[in-house]
């Protein structure tokens, strides 16, 4: 049987890509710089381009590639259906001296403000409302001065071709003014609340970042909570917008007394321009030593006899997290306190217990809660007894 030239053909491309493919070397079979990798078309790779105020930030990060000489990053307007890609800037390669190679793992950073003329900000389709961005992809320029992908002949990128150009689009816009919250602290609970600030018009959600403050330096702060603005948005008179979005933040995340946080309330646009981290917008709290809050408990049943007869307690675990134990105290007049302790619990998820009493009466009782951080005086941090004398 003969084979139909159309499929010799397939059939032999096929045989020569898998003898290719498996004597190429992995190295430049993986290369992100080669014009022929699908997923790149030999352009840097993890472009991300973040939006400012009449500017725009294009970062990514090296790979380690022997022979670069700089990144050329390309932007276009959106806006105008005839624009096309311009040359916004080169960025010359950081390269390690001890292997003559790129270095590895470098974060690159290229401010694009248009020359010092700015960028436009806050540009919208007219008719859908939508943010109109500018489009920004990067090239590679070699030590012979080869530029890749060949800005003569770049990619044709259409639902049908085979090779991703990485980019990212943004619209810059000018940043809202950071909130600027009141502080109030309870046990194991700080509260911000910013209910005097008045977002502008674009204004599309808050951000409130925080972390443990262990000394006098600034910490890396967290991400904690984005909290969107609802409302109409006025955004054609620029006027402040009264929304229905909270302006406060409520965090619970405490271990123990005494903890320091630092926090960060910002404003982000909808533009996704968000406001200052500047470190004069930050704030930093201190949860106050308090005693866990009164206990629900309560006596279940007596049993016995004058003399000898069992109380059966019970209660409501305490929700505070520094909690570690539990107090039984029976009022006995003979002692300097007028209580004495008939039983300590240091177990937080206890919830009941049985007292065996050799009195020859039922006195009062009183259970409380108490936590990890002594009293100043090394009692224990808890709510005491009515009447106790310390």
């Amino acid at each position: 049987m003969t084979m139909p030239r159309q499929r010799l053909t397939v059939a032999a491309l096929a045989a020569l890509a898998v003898l290719v493919s498996a004597c190429s070397d992995p190295e430049d079979y993986a290369n992100p710089y080669d014009p022929l990798n699908p997923l790149t078309g030999g352009s840097p790779p993890n472009v991300k381009v973040l939006p400012g105020d009449r500017q725009a930030s294009v970062t990514w990060f090296s790979l380690g590639a022997t022979g670069i000489r700089a990144y050329r990053v390309y932007r276009r307007f959106e806006g105008d259906p005839a624009s096309e890609f311009v040359l916004a800037g080169e960025e010359p390669a950081v390269i390690d001296d001890a292997t003559g190679r790129e270095k590895r793992g470098h974060r690159y950073l290229f401010v694009d403000d248009n020359g010092g003329a700015g960028l436009e900000n806050d540009q919208v389709d007219q008719f859908s409302g939508q943010p109109v961005p500018y489009f920004y992809r990067l090239a590679v320029v070699d030590t012979g001065g080869i530029e890749t992908p060949d800005p003569a002949a770049p990619p044709v990128l259409t639902e049908e071709s085979t090779v991703y150009w990485p980019s990212d689009r943004v619209t810059p816009s000018k940043a809202p003014d950071p909130p600027r919250p009141d502080v109030f602290v309870d046990d194991l609970l700080v509260l911000l609340s910013w209910a005097d600030y008045e977002p502008p018009g674009d204004a599309a959600l808050y951000r409130v970042y925080s972390s443990i403050a262990v000394s006098e330096r600034a910490p890396q702060l967290e991400l904690m909570e984005e909290i969107p603005i609802s409302g109409a948005v006025l955004t054609d008179l620029g006027d402040p917008v009264d929304t229905s979005g909270s302006r406060q933040y409520t965090d619970t995340v405490f271990l123990r007394d005494g903890t320091t946080k630092e926090y960060l309330v910002t404003a982000v646009d909808k533009f996704g321009v968000e406001s200052s981290n500047a470190l004069d917008n930050r704030y930093r709290a201190t949860v106050p030593n308090l005693p866990p809050k009164p206990l629900d408990w309560r006596i279940d049943d007596i049993t016995g006899r004058a003399g000898l007869f069992q109380v059966k307690f019970s209660w409501v675990r305490a929700a505070e997290q520094d909690v570690t134990g539990y107090n039984i105290y029976a009022a006995d007049p003979s002692t300097p306190h007028g209580w004495r302790i008939r039983k300590t619990i240091r177990n937080r998820s206890d919830t009941k217990f049985t007292l065996t009493e050799t009195l020859l009466f039922v006195p009062p009782y009183f259970i409380t809660a108490f936590d990890d951080t002594p009293r100043e005086d090394g009692n224990f941090d808890q709510e005491y007894p009515p009447g106790y004398v310390f």
